[in-house]
């Protein structure tokens, strides 16, 4: 049996696990191959939402879909500790209980990490919004700072790409109903201008000051 393992549940480890299991399908059902995808999160996260979610329209919950209900037997949740590439086994934890994977073919698709250590004091100060663990702890924060608000507070998106401006908008959103208090949203960026598919969303706030009516069968950025 050749056993091909998968690592990340994100968006390129669903779709290649779902290409293999096309191409390779009638070997796997006469158990000549064995197609296996490991995540350490349970779900897939849907980056489509992330607006919504930061401007208080959906939970954060709306953006996962669980993974083992679709991949049955084929999906292991666990982190990867260690790897042994020259003799083709992964150590993974999970549950309690740390378990070894063999594997004939391996394909990498465990996502990036934001570079947090490039600039002092980002780490103890800043949040992100990649994943649902950031996003849920930003969330939180949000909601436990609204709650207390009494003055006039400052918000900094750092980023002028399709992400930040985005966040900057739902942020801008959010802090524009009655009640919420005074609240400015800075986006900061080393390019003098947004994101050319971006900006018509940013210059909509620029003029008035309001949101940008929502856009009916928004695609993930």
């Amino acid at each position: 049996m050749r056993r091909l393992v998968i690592l990340g549940g994100g968006y390129a480890g669903l779709h290649a696990f779902s290409v293999l299991r096309s191409r390779l399908g009638s070997q796997v059902a006469r158990g000549e191959v064995e197609l296996t995808l490991v995540s350490r999160d349970g779900h897939h996260t849907y980056h489509g939402w992330t607006g919504e979610v930061l401007s208080g329209d959906l939970a954060v919950g709306s953006t996962l879909t669980p993974i083992a209900p679709i991949l049955g037997n084929s999906f292991v949740q666990g982190e990867v500790v260690s790897a042994d590439l020259s003799g083709r086994t992964l150590t993974v934890q999970g549950e309690g209980a740390t378990r070894e994977i063999k594997f004939e073919h391996l394909v990498i698709a465990a996502g990036s990490v934001d570079p947090f250590d490039r600039i002092p004091g980002l780490a103890e100060n800043g949040w992100c919004v990649k994943n649902s663990r950031d996003m849920q702890k930003l969330v939180g924060e949000l909601e436990s700072r609204d709650a207390a608000a009494q003055t006039t507070r400052n918000v900094v998106v750092v980023g002028g790409g399709l992400a930040g401006v985005e966040t900057a908008s739902a942020l801008a959103a959010r802090y524009g109903r009655a009640g919420s208090g005074k609240v400015n949203v800075h986006l900061v960026s080393f390019e003098r201008q947004a994101s050319a598919l971006a900006a018509p969303r940013l210059h909509s706030y620029r003029r008035d000051g309001h949101a940008p009516a929502p856009r009916p069968g928004r695609a993930a950025p």
